[in-house]
C-alpha cells in the first residue's frame, strides 16, 4: 500500500513539474522584452544594493533563529558556522520543493560537528511549521488591511492560529522527545524572528515593485508575496517554476490593478531574485572552503 501510495505522489510530482515547466515556456515566450528599458535597468541599478543588504541581513536572522533553537536544546554551536551552513542551505532550499532542501543544513551540522539528523530534523520541522504559520498570518492581514475580508474572518483565523500554537507546543510537541524540552521563552524568540525574517521577504518585493515604478505599498506587497509563496508550497515543484510566475503576474495585475504586462515584468525579476539570493547563499560556500 505504501508502495502504491509513493508511486502516486511521486507521479503527481512529476507532473506538476511538467506543467510548472510548460506554464515558464509560455511565459517566456509571450513575454514583451521591450520592457527591459534604461528606466528599469537604471531601478536595478539604483536598487541592487539594497536588495544585497537585506538578503544578507534575511540569512542572519534566520541563521541566529536556528541558533536559538539548537541552544534551546543543548546544542551550542559557533554563530559563524551556524550562519554559514545555514546560509548556504537557505540558498539551495529556493530551488527545493516547499524549500525542504534547507534540510541540507542538518547533514552539513552532522559531518561538522556530529550532531545527529533525528535530533535536528524535528527542529527543522518546526521552522517549517512557524513559516507557514507566519505566511498565512501575513496574507490575512493583508487581505483584511486591504478589504478582501472581514474583520470576522480575520478574528476567528487570528484566533485559531494563536490556539493552534498553544497546542503545537502542550500537545503534539510534548510528545516528540527533542521539542518537549523547549520553553516557551525560546519558541516566542524564533517565532518573532520568523515574523522578520519574512517582513525583510516582503520589504525586498517592495524594492523590486520600486524598479518598475510599481511603487507599491508595503501591506499590498505582504499580500502577493505571502499568496506566492503559500501557492508555491503547495504546487511542490523545485522553485516554484512557472507557478512563481504565473501567481505573480495575476496577484501583481490584480491588487495593484495595473496592466498584465507589468505582472509579468514583476514575475520576471521575482525570478531573478531568487536566483540572486541562491547565489549568495552559495558564495558562503565558497567563502568557508577558501579557508
Amino acid at each position: 500500500m505504501r508502495r502504491y501510495e509513493r508511486l502516486i505522489t511521486n507521479n503527481l510530482k512529476r507532473l506538476l513539474f511538467v506543467i510548472g515547466l510548460s506554464i515558464l515556456s509560455v511565459y517566456l515566450y509571450t513575454f514583451d522584452f521591450e520592457l527591459l528599458n534604461d528606466v528599469v535597468f537604471d531601478g536595478l541599478w539604483n536598487n541592487i544594493l539594497s536588495i544585497t543588504a537585506l538578503i544578507l541581513l534575511y540569512f542572519l536572522v534566520r541563521a541566529f533563529r536556528w541558533h536559538v533553537l539548537l541552544k534551546s536544546i543543548g546544542i551550542s554551536i559557533p554563530f559563524k558556522k551556524l550562519y554559514v551552513m545555514n546560509s548556504v542551505a537557505l540558498g539551495i532550499g529556493i530551488y527545493t520543493p516547499a524549500s525542504l532542501g534547507e534540510g541540507i543544513k542538518l547533514q552539513l551540522l552532522k559531518d561538522s560537528e556530529g550532531v545527529k539528523r533525528r535530533t535536528t530534523l524535528q527542529l527543522f520541522m518546526l521552522e517549517k511549521f512557524f513559516d507557514f504559520l507566519v505566511v498565512i498570518l501575513f496574507a490575512l492581514f493583508a487581505s483584511f488591511v486591504l478589504k478582501y475580508i472581514s474583520l470576522k474572518i480575520f478574528g476567528a483565523v487570528v484566533i485559531f492560529s494563536i490556539l493552534s500554537f498553544i497546542l503545537f507546543k502542550s500537545i503534539l510537541m510534548n510528545r516528540l522527545q527533542v521539542l518537549k524540552n523547549i520553553n516557551y521563552s525560546s519558541l516566542g524568540t524564533a517565532f518573532i524572528l520568523t515574523i522578520i525574517s519574512w517582513f525583510i521577504v516582503v520589504y525586498n518585493w517592495v524594492l523590486l515593485s520600486n524598479i518598475i515604478n510599481l511603487n507599491s505599498g508595503f501591506i499590498q506587497m505582504m499580500l502577493v508575496n505571502s499568496l506566492s509563496a503559500l501557492i508555491i508550497f503547495i504546487s511542490l515543484v523545485p522553485g516554484g517554476l512557472g507557478f512563481l510566475e504565473l501567481s505573480n503576474t495575476y496577484l501583481i495585475s490584480t491588487v495593484l490593478t495595473v496592466d498584465l504586462s507589468i505582472g509579468t515584468l514583476f514575475a520576471l525579476f521575482a525570478r531573478v531574485y531568487t536566483l540572486y539570493a541562491l547565489v549568495i547563499g552559495l558564495l558562503h560556500l565558497l567563502f568557508e572552503s577558501s579557508k
